[in-house]
């Protein structure tokens, strides 16, 4: 039987060790399996040695969401197969190192891309390397033609957008060279810039209903609760996410009693607040109504929607004694009250550090304007904020955005988000437009948020251009549209992994 367990494996390697057969251990996902990996299996036994593989249980598939796609029976299952291996074991473990300490194999091999030990977003590599010196084992990269599953699985994704999308990358985008941008950048938190981020919090709760029809004696849909679940929206995703990037990262907001403890229970314990007291603000819950069969939303109701009037200065006198010591600073401004005329002055007279991101919505249609902010590296609205802003309804965007190149030319980067059109990001009067990736999203909610996020971490790593930085941007939105609500976290290696897969 060539399934063994890890407890057998001692057993198992003595017994070959008194007959002087030598083992080799291969180790990895295969997932999708492909020739590749067949060639590498091929090529460990020519070492005349009995073939162990060890193969990774689903929970610790680091490979982008929807990874792995067959889970670990079914692997396991494919693997028996294969003639040329000896016996399958599975890994417990984000590393092979405990199966080999216990197994002790005379060789460990890995695929040929592992001769770049950039290639392991895991940060094992090393860890297993050591293990395998430690036993007194050899370390061998395969010499066998480099096949990869990510980018077989991108190449034949139907959530690739369109002609248009790939037309796109491939006029403007060295593939290559943006993986290992990526790569580079994104899969490690080294950089030293301070973020502060001002914005106002959000509760996303997502209530699921049956639909059970029209109500016979009135005109309305009748529904029966099925599930209720809630998430940190708002700026807190924000944080959130960028709190997997950027080592110091604060937030200035205001506090009280029932806030306090809302913070504590969505935001991440990594990112330090700064309080300022008010017993005048509370944060808002868009509570959504979804039916739990199409997961089509149904309707919205906002909870706790803030007092504006009795907003008082504080926020923004703090924000002028602290903003100096910050690189950057984020602003999302969603007008729910947050952000007054106060601290749009404040904001406004901070030169070089504001990125900011100011947002309509259904309580302040046309009111809450980007055009109220007159000073920023980076100013980011979606197509019907701009339009409002410009009143300008029946323009081509392009158009509208040539019409008004003197006030955008305030800002060092102008960006017009379209939603699953794509993007525009204007620099020294110059336009990009940036097609979206994801056809299909589940779950558009906050995905301007993460884009805009995602630019600042461009603006950050410094290695990006204009259409790689939408395309980046893209990426991060797209991930996050792959689901209902914000538990769809991007980590390091989510994202880079993912970036491998789509980009392929």
């Amino acid at each position: 039987m060539k399934m063994i367990s890890l407890a057998s494996i001692k057993k198992i390697r003595n017994s070959y060790k008194k007959k002087n057969i030598n083992v080799i251990l291969a180790h990895g996902v295969f997932d999708i399996l492909h020739v590749g990996h067949i060639l590498y299996f091929e090529e460990a036994k020519k070492k005349n040695c009995k073939l162990v593989v060890s193969v990774t249980d689903d929970k610790f598939v680091n490979k982008g969401e929807g990874r792995p796609i067959f889970n670990i029976n079914e692997r396991v299952k494919i693997l028996s197969s294969i003639a040329s291996i000896d016996h399958i074991v599975i890994s417990h473990n984000l590393s092979a190192v405990k199966i080999i300490k216990s197994l002790k194999p005379d060789y460990f091999i890995k695929g040929k891309d592992y001769t770049d030990k950039k290639i392991d977003l895991s940060k094992n590599l090393d860890k297993e390397i050591k293990a395998v010196k430690d036993v007194k084992g050899k370390f061998i990269t395969s010499k066998s033609k480099l096949y990869s599953s990510s980018k077989i699985i991108g190449q034949n994704n139907s959530e690739i957008k369109s002609d248009e999308t790939k037309e796109f990358i491939k006029k403007n985008i060295n593939l290559e060279i943006l993986k290992k941008k990526i790569l580079e950048n994104f899969s490690q938190t080294n950089n030293k810039e301070k973020v502060l981020c001002i914005g106002d919090p959000v509760v996303d709760t997502y209530n699921y209903v049956e639909t059970l029809g029209k109500s016979a004696k009135s005109n309305i849909l009748s529904t029966k609760n099925i599930s209720q679940k809630s998430y940190g929206g708002g700026v807190m995703l924000v944080m959130n996410y960028l709190s997997n990037f950027i080592k110091n990262i604060d937030y200035l907001t205001y506090a009280n009693k029932k806030n306090d403890k809302i913070l504590k229970k969505y935001l991440n314990k990594k990112i330090n607040i700064i309080k300022i007291n008010s017993q005048d603000v509370d944060i808002v819950n868009k509570v959504r109504f979804i039916d739990n069969y199409s997961k089509n939303k149904l309707f919205q109701v906002n909870e706790n929607e803030p007092s504006k009037k009795n907003l008082d200065t504080k926020i923004s006198e703090k924000l002028k004694k602290i903003c100096k010591k910050y690189d950057k600073i984020l602003i999302f401004d969603f007008g729910n009250g947050f952000i007054n005329e106060s601290l749009v002055k404040t904001i406004n007279s901070i030169k070089n550090k504001c990125y900011i991101n100011c947002q309509s919505n259904s309580s302040n249609y046309g009111f809450n304007l980007a055009s109220k902010y007159s000073s920023a590296v980076a100013l980011s609205v979606d197509e019907l904020e701009f339009r409002l802003s410009t009143k300008n309804k029946y323009d081509k965007i392009e158009e509208v955005i040539k019409l008004n190149k003197q006030d955008i030319s305030k800002f060092k980067y102008f960006v017009v988000t379209q939603g699953k059109k794509g993007c525009h990001i204007v620099k020294n009067n110059k336009s990009n437009f940036i097609p979206t990736l994801i056809k299909r999203p589940a779950d558009a909610t906050g995905c301007g948020d993460i884009f805009f996020s995602t630019f600042l971490l461009t603006n950050i790593y410094k290695k990006f251009d204009i259409n790689e930085t939408g395309i980046v941007c893209h990426l991060a939105a797209g991930f996050h549209a792959k689901t209902e609500g914000n538990d769809n976290t991007i980590n390091q290696n989510v994202f880079c992994n993912f970036a491998k897969t789509y980009l392929n």
